[in-house]
């Protein structure tokens, strides 16, 4: 790190005058591919500089931050001296997304002023505008769309699919705010959630094409586990709202693999019971982000701490009524499927039901999303619409939120 970035890093403006009297470089840039704006525009740190303090300085999205007027006057200075307004680390955020995240409201005044990008989306799908949505930052919200009438980008925010579910998680307050600056909000979120929400979220969400496999013992009839397919993602961290499932394919020795958060770039490692049940479990270490697309920050044990959600598939997917189907209609199901070596896909147990039992022939649908908004996979859906049309016990049955406990 240069001298400039660490004076930038302290918010040291004496230090900082200083040396861009001297001719510092004011477009270096350090790992992580901050540069001097960006990290003027966030919050300085409390105490020394270390990898761990920078790391939670940037992602400490709760407190706020104000740039003074000498920070400011430096600023603009930085900027007519070349510094890069459009510099972007790692994960593609700049440093009027840094300013967002601080609520430092005089820097995003300043860098829209001087033509900072503020719609434009990162790898991830995060843009300046998307971190105040999600934050309500409501000062800044204005700003925006105040910086986008000017530039004639309104529509451009109106009809961004990106925005959309910002937008519809957003608070009355907000709402008004863009009713008021762009028109029709309200009424395109009602239609959305119309249509969205009554539809299960199944056409929005992708998923992994591949079907769910299980493992069905004949010997066992109430034992049924899941061995591949699409499973929850979720994120410990910041709940972000995933628009994807995870691909499922068992294990080696435990270990399934892991994913990254697009909105807070937590990393969360998969981990099962080496097939010997439907348990998933989902642990965060404080401190492993997502660095670019492939890499992960690493920090020290010492330093970490743990979450973990542990998701019963066999529970929540409801493979655990095989046996009391099992039960009520005789064994259709486990003869069709014997010499199989114990394995199917969920798509066939529904096919023979249909075709074996009469009050299976036409299936009733029901709203299977988790807490009313999580929608489940297809396949997964299709096999709980029917184990509630031939098992009416199961229609009050709360194992979707009771399996999987969201923080």
């Amino acid at each position: 790190m240069t001298a400039l970035l660490q004076a930038a890093r302290r918010h040291d403006i004496p230090e900082l005058r200083r040396l861009i009297a001297q001719g510092a470089d004011v477009r270096a840039v350090r790992k992580w591919g901050r540069n001097v704006l960006i990290y003027l525009a966030q919050k300085p740190p409390e105490d020394g500089p270390t990898g761990w303090e920078e790391l939670l300085d940037v992602l400490d999205e709760e407190a706020r931050y104000g740039s003074g007027p000498e920070e400011l006057v430096v600023m603009q200075g930085l900027i007519e001296l070349g510094a890069d307004i459009e510099c972007k680390d790692t994960v593609g955020d700049t440093a009027l997304c840094y300013a967002v995240i601080a609520d430092n409201v005089p820097a995003v005044a300043l860098l829209l002023g001087a033509g900072a990008e503020y719609l434009a989306f990162s790898d991830y799908d995060m843009s300046a505008l998307v971190y105040a949505l999600r934050d309500e930052r409501m000062e800044i919200v204005g700003q925006m769309l105040a910086q986008a009438r000017t530039d004639g980008r309104l529509a451009e925010i109106a009809t961004e699919p990106r925005y959309q579910k910002y937008i519809d998680a957003a608070s009355e307050s907000m709402l008004d705010l863009l009713e008021t600056a762009i028109g029709g909000v309200r009424a395109a979120r009602a239609q959305r959630q119309d249509i969205t929400w009554l539809k299960s979220g199944l056409e929005w969400m992708p998923e992994p094409d591949e079907p769910i496999r299980l493992y069905l013992s004949t010997r066992q009839p109430e034992r049924a586990e899941l061995r591949s397919g699409p499973i929850l993602k979720v994120c410990l961290n910041c709940l972000y709202p995933y628009q994807a499932f995870f691909g499922y394919h068992g294990s080696r020795y435990g270990q399934v693999g892991g994913y990254g958060c697009p909105r807070c770039h937590a990393y969360f490692s998969l981990i099962d019971d080496d097939m010997l049940n439907s348990r998933v479990h989902h642990y965060f270490l404080d401190g492993q982000y997502v660095k670019g697309r492939d890499q992960m920050i690493d920090v020290p044990w010492e330093k970490a701490g743990f979450a973990e959600l542990t998701i019963d598939y066999a529970q929540l997917y409801r493979l655990d009524t095989l046996g009391k189907i099992e039960s009520q209609y005789g064994s259709p199901l486990f003869n069709a499927l014997r010499g199989r070596q114990d394995f199917c896909t969920l798509a066939e147990i529904v096919e023979i039901l249909r075709r074996d039992i009469p009050t299976a022939r036409v299936i009733e649908h029901f709203d299977n999303r988790l807490g009313g908004r999580q929608a489940l996979p297809k396949e997964v859906d299709a096999w709980i619409d029917l184990v509630k049309t031939i098992l009416p016990e199961e229609r009050d049955r709360k194992a979707e939120l009771d399996a999987v406990q969201i923080p």
